[in-house]
């Protein structure tokens, strides 16, 4: 998988979806929850967690798009691994995926990668189904904002916490909009809105980014984020109730725009100025300068990361690192989550060599990494 599985693949695949229309699908088992009907190849246990994880999503939903859709119930079909999705022609760089002609949201088993982007899709499902015009009336940055606000989340006593910024999807989102704000290449927010899906998806890296911040910030501003909240409360959360009511009705979306606007008391002008000043200092990110790794980890079930993408001739790569090898210490330092182990980086400087203790085919051993510098 590429670095952009959580970029732009998983939310983009009405292009490539016809090949999940396939005649050929695995011989599905059923399990039915309140809101969804899962047709699943894994067990039975494993697509419980994903109905559970999606009733949670399904109520988060409801608050944020403060309409119910009709009795009918979702379709998920839930592929038992990526293999097997791979193999019945599913697009390489999808985790989850939604088709609107068959209002199926697509995905495989991988709690720990892909439930993130069955939110996201789901936001798809949820909004199409209640309003049923989606794609016509609703702008594709508001559409792919909320969705990714909504992949940013995790159950905290048996509630779903949205629009967290402690997750990959939000860290990788603003490692690019920052970039792209410092160098000047970020569109300005009225030209950004007046984009129609076609121009959003033609530099779709930076699109996602600047739709996700812009609505993470109207969410949660001031703060970086609301972890003990449900649902976020912020200072501009109205602007987003109002803009999605007017835009139900099928108000033009600018003047949609100018009633949030109006809302919450603010210009254009002044909002993106107070969205471009909390996205470059408030919001955490990594900085030209410092030192990185380059690799992409996942939890292992058995313990410490695993390896799952490395950047081409990185500090990792070059060290001998291997996808699929499982990282326990970083430095003498025991990691257990991505972000443990993003916390240890960031106490490095470039040049520094640490030590990785790591498992490979089931053997433990050491290897060297020298820390590289990030350029951008």
């Amino acid at each position: 998988m590429n670095r952009t599985l959580h970029a732009v693949a998983i939310a983009v695949l009405i292009a490539s979806a016809p090949s999940a229309l396939s005649a050929a699908e695995p011989k599905w088992d059923k399990l039915e929850t309140k809101h969804y009907d899962i047709l699943h190849s894994c067990s039975k246990t494993e697509a419980a967690y994903l109905g559970e994880w999606m009733e949670f999503v399904y109520s988060a939903y409801a608050w944020i798009i403060k309409v119910q859709p009709t009795s009918e119930k979702f379709t998920i079909k839930l592929y038992k691994d990526r293999r097997e999705f791979l193999a019945y022609g599913n697009p390489e760089g999808a985790g989850a995926f939604y088709v609107p002609w068959t209002k199926t949201l697509c995905g495989f088993y991988d709690k720990d990668v892909v439930f993130p982007f069955f939110a996201h899709e789901g936001t798809h499902q949820f909004v199409h189904m209640a309003v049923p015009k989606m794609m016509e009336i609703i702008p594709t940055w508001f559409n792919e904002g909320i969705a990714d606000c909504m992949g940013c989340s995790k159950v905290i006593n048996k509630n779903l916490h949205i629009c967290l910024f402690d997750t990959i999807v939000s860290k990788s989102r603003c490692q690019v909009i920052q970039k792209a704000l410092r160098e000047g290449k970020a569109k300005p927010l009225k030209d950004f809105m007046a984009l129609n899906h076609q121009q959003f998806m033609q530099d779709a890296d930076l699109h996602y980014a600047q739709s996700w911040s812009f609505v993470h910030f109207l969410f949660s501003y001031p703060d970086v984020e609301q972890p003990k909240r449900i649902y976020p409360n912020g200072k501009y959360k109205q602007a987003i109730v109002v803009f999605f009511e007017e835009i139900r009705k099928e108000t033009p979306h600018a003047e949609a725009w100018a009633k949030a606007l109006a809302e919450i008391g603010k210009t254009n002008d002044e909002l993106e100025a107070e969205w471009k000043d909390y996205v470059l200092n408030t919001l955490p990110g990594l900085k030209p300068g410092d030192a990185y790794v380059g690799v992409r980890t996942k939890a292992h079930p058995r313990g410490g990361l695993e390896v799952v993408e490395l950047v081409k001739d990185g500090p990792a790569e070059k060290s001998g690192l291997l996808v699929g090898d499982r990282i326990i210490y970083f430095a003498g330092e025991r990691v257990k989550t991505t972000d443990e182990f993003v916390a240890e980086i960031k106490k490095r400087k470039p040049g520094d060599e640490i030590e990785l203790t790591i498992v490979r085919n089931q053997r433990t051993s050491k290897i060297k990494l020298v820390m590289g510098k990030r350029e951008d």
